[in-house]
């Protein structure tokens, strides 16, 4: 199999996912760094329940989780997430590892005309999670928001900045 299913990458992923789970409506943060882990992709919803959603795009991508703290034989270790899934491709649905355990729930992003569709092939256990706090909120708020202008500067900086002040 090669190194990652063709057409496929986290961002295209993610993208599906944000219109899945409406961005308009939740919190979607990328990238996040929740209970001592990091998450691809985390949805706050408007309770303050976090749902953890881990990309994956090759089967090489699983083994990555495999020996991962939150998984440990003692079980779940996030107190803040409520429900964690696995997103992957169509093409990776039928190959789970059978290691994944089945609290876990499998998010199937399936290729479309013009718009790719989600859908829940297996639904994740709901823990009884703790919800994130107002302070927890505005970190999360501020830490994105930062990151964004971050980002963004990086990319008009490298569209308008001469050349030759780059290199100083």
């Amino acid at each position: 199999m090669p190194a990652r299913v063709p057409g496929w990458n986290a961002g295209r992923m993610i993208f599906a996912l944000a219109t899945h789970f409406p961005w308009w409506e939740h919190k979607l943060v990328t990238e996040l760094e929740i209970d001592g882990g990091r998450a691809d992709l985390v949805l706050v919803s408007k309770a303050g329940y976090a749902t953890e959603i881990e990309i994956k795009v090759s089967r090489g991508d699983w083994r990555n989780d495999r020996d991962k703290l939150k998984w440990m034989a003692h079980g779940w270790t996030r107190p803040h997430v409520s429900r964690f899934f696995y997103a992957v491709p169509e093409q990776l649905a039928n190959q789970i590892p059978v290691w994944v355990p089945k609290d876990a729930g499998i998010l199937v992003v399936r290729a479309g005309s013009g718009r790719d569709h989600v859908r829940e092939q297996r639904a994740a256990r709901r823990f009884a999670a703790r919800k994130l706090s107002d302070a927890q909120l505005t970190q999360i708020e501020r830490a994105f928001y930062y990151r964004f202008w971050r980002q963004h500067m990086e990319v008009l900086g490298g569209r308008f900045v001469r050349p030759e002040a780059r290199a100083a």
